[in-house]
């Protein structure tokens, strides 16, 4: 057996036993223990958290943790790092990844799991990091206040949103599409049919 093929099925053994236990430890370290691939750059840490009711996060925002699998907190904008790439120059600054426990319920295998984590989260970190989601909004912003009386000239916060939503998921059966993740017909399917209920929310 080769390096990558024992790699991966060390991989595939160590998602199981996290899947089969309730233990936040147990979880937390196989989370610590991936490697990020592409997302590595723009990923700080990966949390798993291990609350089943409700909750209110840090932004007052509402987790349910049995619908929200996994959620990507940008940097702070008050960090200096944060600061420095908006000001053109090197910095460190990442994003958290945070990980519900319906995740561990949800995903079937392994590259489900990663789809979700490195294909669709990380790619929310790579647009956060590099600036892609605030340049996207400020340059929004702009066309707003350039055109008042046009409401076809920019489009509003959740429009922009579902646009994210729908890159990530396309970026998701890109690496399916590839070879890069071994996912089931039905998964793609499911993908591309959320894929297609977003375009009808920005169409209508």
């Amino acid at each position: 057996m080769g390096e990558i093929q024992m790699k991966q099925r060390n991989c595939n053994d160590d998602y199981e036993i996290a899947r089969r236990s309730n233990e936040q430890q147990v979880r937390q370290r196989f989370l610590d223990e991936l490697d990020l691939g592409d997302a590595t750059p723009y990923v700080g840490r990966v949390l798993y958290v291990p609350e089943t009711d409700s909750f209110i996060e840090e932004d007052g925002s509402v987790v349910h943790p049995d619908t929200t699998y996994m959620l990507t907190r940008p940097p702070s904008p008050s960090s200096p790092s944060f600061l420095k790439r908006i000001l053109g120059m090197k910095g460190d600054s990442k994003c958290t990844i945070k990980v519900y426990h319906g995740a561990f319920d949800k995903c079937k295998s392994i590259d489900e799991f990663l789809s979700g984590l490195i294909d669709h989260e990380g790619y929310h970190a790579m647009e956060h990091v590099t600036l892609r989601t605030r340049k996207e909004y400020e340059e929004n912003e702009r066309k707003r206040r350039q055109n008042q009386t046009d409401i076809f000239g920019y489009l509003e916060p959740w429009e922009l949103s579902i646009q994210s939503e729908i890159r990530a998921r396309e970026n998701q059966v890109r690496m399916v599409q590839e070879g890069k993740r071994n996912c089931l017909p039905e998964f793609i399917g499911t993908l591309e049919e959320e894929i297609n209920q977003l375009s009808l929310q920005l169409a209508a």
